[in-house]
């Protein structure tokens, strides 16, 4: 078998960004700026979008500027979401993870508490080995090069033997770079990665995977 093991993003990868949930997610993160912080709106919209674009993530910018927010209490509010609206059983997602014979392993900039609420409204919690959660990580966020470092220490293999496979290109950028063989799930129909061949291997959603698979072979 030349991958043993599958990695995955979990918002917007197991389950489709039409949804609404993490729209959702979005504007609680926007919330919290202005209520917790007491940042005016744009001001709090400039500094999330600087913070996305420099350091990963609005946490990662919290955590450099505004040290004494406790990295729990921002996610746990931005969490704080009636999910079963959102998100159902999918047993269509069950038998196509199902039918992977590699480890699964869940990475995400998401915390422990979504991620299991997440996994198990979707009926998939039992079939991944590992979650690599942004606890686990330090409160490093993906695309930083720490979190890929924690990523590899926990598969136990040399990358090139994985596929990861995320929504996100500009967090498969530098899983590439490490090594990793990996699958963009796009937001945008028709949408191609930089690169030419040298990019991730493209799929509408995460149910083309043996697809993508196959092509990798």
């Amino acid at each position: 078998m030349r991958y043993r093991t599958l990695v995955f993003d979990l918002d917007n990868t197991l389950y489709s960004a039409e949804s609404g949930l993490f729209d959702r997610v979005d504007a609680r993160i926007q919330q919290f700026l202005i209520e917790r912080l007491g940042m005016a709106p744009p001001r709090a919209a400039a500094f999330r979008a600087r913070a996305v674009r420099c350091f990963g993530t609005t946490l990662r910018g919290l955590r450099l500027y505004y040290p004494a927010v406790d990295p729990m209490e921002f996610l746990d509010y931005c969490h704080d979401l009636p999910l079963h609206e959102y998100l159902a059983p999918d047993p269509d997602l069950r038998d196509l993870l199902k039918s992977f014979p590699q480890r699964k392993v869940i990475f995400t900039n998401s915390d422990r508490g979504h991620t299991r609420r997440v996994l198990e409204l979707l009926g998939v919690a039992d079939l991944f080995a590992d979650w690599i959660t942004i606890e686990v990580m330090g409160f490093i966020p993906k695309p930083l090069w720490e979190a890929y470092a924690v990523l590899v220490g926990k598969i136990g293999h040399p990358p090139s033997r994985a596929v990861y496979v995320d929504d996100l290109l500009k967090n498969l950028v530098p899983a590439r770079r490490w090594g990793f063989q990996t699958v963009w799930i796009r937001r945008r129909p028709g949408s191609t990665p930089p690169g030419g061949g040298g990019g991730p291997v493209c799929i509408a959603s995460i149910a083309e995977l043996h697809r993508a698979l196959a092509w990798m072979a």
